[in-house]
């Protein structure tokens, strides 16, 4: 992109999140999650994310309105005086999910992913002049064989992955995205183990009385995703962005909320700076 700085930042899961799609189906699932319309894989549109990071930086820079204005636009309008464009100047783009935490019979969990979500997510950055080296991040998994259907690859032979039966030898060359104990499966493998997403029952009491009882998705912790941001290689002299990138690209990243029912502990990310 001409004139902007790519930056590219990794989207972890502290607690089990829940970013409404908006859907209704006469089905078990009452309130299912944001997914992306081609693959279908879970996703934070664009318009969440940004909402979500806006909220963030709106307190914790609570002095810097004009600052806070200049990266994400006028708050609640898109526009400001007579007709006058308030457009954020930062882009955000959709948070594509990389990595799914599987159950394990000889450990907690493992970190699950495939060839086409990785692969996605490189183009993606190609595409947008991002220049972090994808082939490195995720291990080599891009350019490794597909594993066969059926049998997830990892560092050991005949474990249990949720329905699957592991097959052994699985190494990479740097797991510094992927995480410990990854595994990787056959795209087809990968679709299925996502269509079905946790479900939790929710209930409205009323003096100790059940008024609503409904089912809603959620991304279980762990889970990873990978998202960019476009910012402007040039700014006006009287933009300071100090304040915030001190914070959005720090060493340590930070912690912030995500989607829904923040009051009862969902939703809360951990977001770092992809090197």
């Amino acid at each position: 992109m001409n004139n902007y700085q790519v930056n590219a930042y990794q989207l972890t899961c502290l607690t089990n999140m829940h970013v409404g799609g908006g859907e209704s189906e006469y089905g078990i699932v009452d309130k299912r999650v944001q997914r992306d319309p081609v693959s279908e894989r879970p996703v934070i549109f664009s318009s969440s994310l940004k909402g979500a990071i806006r909220e963030h930086f709106s307190h914790l820079l609570s002095s810097e309105n004009a600052l806070i204005t200049y990266i994400f636009g006028p708050d609640g309008q898109r526009s400001v005086g007579k007709g006058k464009p308030g457009i954020g100047h930062f882009k955000f783009f959709q948070a594509d999910l990389c990595v799914y935490p599987v159950r394990s019979d000889q450990r907690v969990f493992r970190r699950a992913t495939s060839q086409n979500t990785l692969q996605e997510v490189a183009d993606k950055a190609k595409m947008l002049g991002n220049g972090c080296d994808w082939g490195r991040n995720f291990g080599g998994l891009l350019t490794a064989s597909e594993p066969e259907q059926g049998k997830p690859l990892c560092d050991r032979d005949r474990e249990r992955l949720e329905d699957f039966l592991s097959k052994g030898g699985l190494s990479l060359t740097n797991n510094h995205l992927l995480g410990e104990h990854p595994a990787y499966f056959h795209d087809c493998d990968y679709k299925r183990l996502l269509k079905k997403l946790p479900t939790i029952a929710r209930n409205q009491l009323e003096n100790g009385v059940s008024q609503n009882l409904w089912y809603e998705e959620i991304v279980p912790r762990q889970s990873q995703f990978i998202f960019f941001v476009a910012m402007p290689e040039e700014v006006p002299d009287d933009v300071k962005l100090q304040p915030f990138l001190e914070v959005f690209d720090s060493e340590d990243g930070f912690v912030m909320q995500v989607g829904g029912n923040a009051s009862i502990g969902y939703g809360y990310c951990s977001i770092k700076k992809v090197k």
